[in-house]
């Protein structure tokens, strides 16, 4: 039975003995739940003929269930999880193991990202060209290099009528 420590709601049991339900429970549920970004399907047509690579911190593990779960595994050529790189995001590191795959310099290769300081700010620390997609506004200035858009809908509008 559950009992009270400091305030605190204690099963007593074992947290190893169901740490694999428990996560298994918690993925398969995101997983089941979980729809792409509104503009996604058009993003990806708009842009078939560029080789993509995930930049993640999630495990590898994840982010292939993730992409096969969505039918987008045939997508994106390359992954760099941040387990390979040895550091997560924003460490250079795994940045620049997406552009060695790539085999792209970083005036060749893009960001897009939804994380501000993971994603936009660690790529532009290496002077990489940065979409920011995103409905989060910062006080501070955005980086040059950077672009700023509220959805993959409103980044579409632009990849229409612009060469990135």
């Amino acid at each position: 039975f559950p009992s009270h420590d400091s305030g605190h709601l204690r099963l007593n049991i074992a947290p190893q003995k169901f740490a694999l339900y428990a996560y298994d429970c918690y993925w398969d549920t995101f997983l089941e739940k979980m729809e792409s970004a509104e503009g996604l399907d058009v993003f990806l047509e708009l842009t078939k003929a560029i080789p993509k690579c995930i930049v993640t911190d999630l495990t590898a593990h994840i982010q292939h269930r993730k992409l096969k779960q969505l039918a987008l595994d045939e997508e994106f050529q390359y992954m760099v999880s941040s387990e390979e790189a040895g550091a997560e995001k924003p460490h250079p590191f795994i940045f620049m193991l997406a552009m060695q795959k790539l085999k792209c310099t970083t005036d060749e290769v893009v960001m897009i990202g939804d994380h501000f300081k993971k994603d936009i700010l660690g790529a532009n620390h290496l002077g990489i060209r940065s979409f920011w997609i995103s409905n989060q506004h910062f006080s501070t200035a955005i980086p040059e290099k950077v672009s700023h858009f509220n959805s993959f809908k409103e980044f579409n509008v632009y990849l229409m009528s612009n060469d990135i």
